[in-house]
C-alpha cells in the first residue's frame, strides 16, 4: 500500500510534538530518527495508546523514585491537579465500617449457627431420651410377659400338683344319715392288726403314763401303746412321744414324759381353744354340735369297747384305736378338725379297722396310703382315714392324751 505522504507529515508533526517520555519507559531513549520510525510504522491511534500506557508506567515508576510532577512538567508532560477528595476518604471508610458490619454479621450467622446446632443436639437429646424411655417400657413390658408366664407356669404346675394330689383324696362333704350308717356299719366289723388292737390291750392291761424312770428304749412296741401320753403316730418320731410343735420349741422327752395330768390338760386346752374361734362351731349345747361328718357316733364308739352310754353332755370319739369321753368345748373342737381333714382314696377292698393303733409307717402300709407333704400326718378318727396339718393333727393327739376312757 502506496504511503500517503501528507498523512505521513501530519503523523511526524505530531510525533515530533510527543514528549520525551519514551525513554522513561524500560530505560529506552527515543531518538528524534526513532520518532519518525515510530511514525512511519505505527497509526495515530497505536502512538496515542503506547503514549498514554508509558505516561502510566511513567508515572508509576517514577512514583516509586520520588519523582515529582515538576520533573515530569520538565521534561514536556504536564500531569493534571488531582484534588483530594473527601469522599473518596467516605468511599474507604465505608468500607471499612462494612468489614465491621461484615464482621457483626459473621458473629451474627455464627450465633444462629451455634443457636442452630444447640437446637439441633437438643432435638437429638430428646429423641435419644425418647426412644431411651420407650425401650425401658418395652423391657418392663417383657419383664411384665415373663412374670405372668412364670406366673402361669407356676400356677400350671401348682394345678397339676393339686390335681395329682386330689387324685389320691375326695373333697369333705357331709354325709346323710343313711350312708353314714351303711358305711359304719361295715367298719365295725373290721378286725385290727394282731398286736395292735388296742380293744384287746385295753382289756388286758391299764393305761398309765411314761414316767422319767422308764427308757423308751425298754419298752415294746405293744407294751408303749398303753402309755397315754405316746401315742403310736408319735412313737417314732424324734424326739419320741413328743408332739411336733412341742419339739419345736425344744421340748425334749425327758422333759414331756415329765408332764402330768394337769400340765397336760393345759397343753391340750390351749391348742384346742384355737378351734373355737368361729361363729359355725357352737360350744354351748352339745346337742348343737354338727358331727355328721364323723364316721361312727357316740353309742358306736361305745358298743366297740364295750363302755356304758356316754353321760348327758358328753360323747365319746375314737382316736387312732383310743376311745375318749368329750364334753360340749372338746366335741366342738374335734368335729372342727374333722371337718378340716383330707380324706384319702382307699383302694378296692381295703377296709379301716377303728380299734388299730399304728404308726405313721404302719397306717402307710395297712391302708397302702400316698406319701404326704411335709407338715401333714395320717391319723384313724371316727373309723376314717384321715390327713391333717401339723397343728390340727398334734390337737388331735393332745386330746387322746388327755380325755382318754381307760
Amino acid at each position: 500500500m502506496p504511503w500517503d505522504h501528507a498523512l505521513l507529515e501530519q503523523d511526524m508533526g505530531f510525533v515530533q510534538d510527543l514528549p520525551d517520555v519514551l525513554p522513561l519507559v524500560h530505560g529506552f531513549h527515543v531518538s528524534h530518527l526513532e520518532k519518525e520510525s515510530v511514525a512511519m510504522t505505527m497509526p495515530r491511534t497505536q502512538i496515542l495508546l503506547a503514549t498514554a500506557v508509558s505516561l502510566v508506567a511513567a508515572t508509576s515508576s517514577y512514583a516509586a523514585n520520588n519523582l515529582s510532577p515538576s520533573t515530569l512538567w520538565q521534561s514536556g508532560i504536564q500531569m493534571p491537579e488531582f484534588g483530594f477528595d473527601d469522599s473518596l476518604v467516605r468511599i474507604k471508610d465505608d468500607k471499612g465500617g462494612g468489614k465491621e458490619k461484615d464482621h457483626g454479621k459473621k458473629e451474627k450467622d455464627h450465633g444462629k449457627k451455634v443457636k442452630k446446632h444447640e437446637k439441633k443436639h437438643d432435638k437429638e437429646l430428646k429423641k435419644a431420651a425418647k426412644r431411651h424411655e420407650k425401650q425401658l417400657k418395652k423391657l418392663k413390658k417383657d419383664e411384665h410377659k415373663d412374670d405372668k408366664k412364670h406366673a402361669k407356669v407356676d400356677r400350671d404346675i401348682t394345678h397339676e400338683d393339686v390335681k395329682h394330689a386330689n387324685e389320691h383324696f375326695i373333697q369333705r362333704t357331709k354325709r346323710s344319715e343313711h350312708d353314714r350308717v351303711t358305711a359304719s356299719q361295715h367298719v365295725m366289723n373290721v378286725p385290727a392288726p394282731q398286736g395292735r388292737d388296742m380293744k384287746a390291750l385295753l382289756s388286758a392291761v391299764p393305761l398309765a403314763l411314761l414316767g422319767q424312770n422308764l427308757s423308751i428304749d425298754d419298752v415294746q412296741n405293744e407294751q408303749l401303746l398303753t402309755y397315754r401320753n405316746c401315742p403310736p403316730g408319735l412313737a417314732k418320731q424324734n424326739p419320741p412321744c413328743v408332739p411336733p410343735g412341742l419339739a419345736a420349741k425344744g421340748v425334749t422327752y425327758d422333759e414331756w414324759v415329765s408332764y402330768d395330768d394337769h400340765e397336760l390338760q393345759k397343753l391340750y386346752a390351749d391348742r384346742r381353744d384355737d378351734y373355737l374361734q368361729t361363729e359355725d362351731v357352737d360350744v354351748h349345747d352339745i346337742e348343737q354340735v354338727d358331727d355328721t361328718g364323723l364316721l361312727l357316733n357316740s353309742d358306736q364308739v361305745a358298743q366297740l369297747y364295750g363302755l356304758s352310754a356316754a353321760p348327758v353332755g358328753q360323747r365319746y370319739a375314737l382316736i387312732d384305736g383310743m376311745p375318749v369321753l368329750l364334753e360340749n368345748r372338746n366335741y366342738a373342737a374335734l368335729a372342727r378338725i374333722n371337718d378340716m381333714a383330707r380324706v384319702p382314696v382307699l383302694g378296692q377292698g381295703i377296709q379301716v379297722a377303728p380299734t388299730a393303733a399304728l404308726t405313721q409307717s404302719e397306717l402307710m402300709q395297712t391302708y397302702r396310703l400316698p406319701p404326704l407333704d411335709n407338715g401333714y400326718s395320717y391319723t384313724v378318727l371316727n373309723g376314717e382315714v384321715l390327713a391333717l396339718e401339723q397343728k390340727a393333727f398334734e390337737t388331735l393327739q393332745l386330746i387322746r392324751i388327755a380325755r382318754a376312757v381307760f
